[in-house]
């Protein structure tokens, strides 16, 4: 064993994948988490009847609920198609001990795009990126400029308090600035590595 913590899921996976020697972990149903640098692949009993969980880095975006975005090291998103408002979908990710999703790449823009597509969503869905001083700034603390080829046609059309940022179904998953108490589905994201 490598260390021990308390924590939940997410803080033991982190914990792990921020220590280049650990490779697995486990976590009981107290919250302690204990960290390895073998792979031990338990079987599902002893899981079962000692109350373990136990997690491997390769697949810890599954475990955290998650998709991997692919050339993301330590990345991934989430969608929850509970449809809210921008202040209680930011409460819903904290809750998930992730954020509003910071699509700050061409390739992330791109996977959740074609993700988004691909499982046949049909709804507008939020991103964590807001109008402040007349600056998109993402929840990561990034900019988004105004001419990104990534918005839809037209936008962002800075409209009336159409302060938040969405990706519009209608346009392909295009940027779309939007009005943040319209209730959507939403976009969580992660990071659960460091590059």
């Amino acid at each position: 064993m490598l260390w021990q913590i308390t924590g939940s899921k997410v803080t033991c996976l982190v914990a792990c994948a921020t220590d280049p020697r650990c490779i697995s972990c486990f976590l009981d149903g107290q919250s302690y988490c204990s960290g390895h640098s073998l792979i031990y692949r338990p079987s599902s009993t002893l899981q079962d009847s000692q109350g373990l969980w136990y997690y491997e880095l390769n697949d810890a975006a599954s475990k955290l609920g998650c998709v991997a975005v692919p050339g993301e090291t330590g990345y991934c998103v989430k969608l929850n198609v509970t449809k809210l408002a921008w202040s209680d979908q930011e409460t819903a990710c904290e809750s998930d001990n992730m954020r509003l999703a910071s699509l700050t790449t061409d390739n992330r823009v791109t996977f959740v795009q074609n993700y988004l597509i691909g499982i046949g969503h049909t709804s507008a869905t939020t991103l964590g990126a807001q109008l402040i001083s007349g600056t998109w700034i993402w929840k990561s603390g990034d900019t988004l400029s105004v001419t990104s080829p990534h918005w839809g046609p037209g936008e962002p059309t800075t409209g009336p308090d159409e302060n938040c940022l969405m990706m519009a179904y209608a346009t392909g998953y295009r940027l779309n600035d939007g009005m943040c108490w319209v209730q959507l589905s939403f976009l969580c994201d992660l990071t659960f590595l460091a590059n």
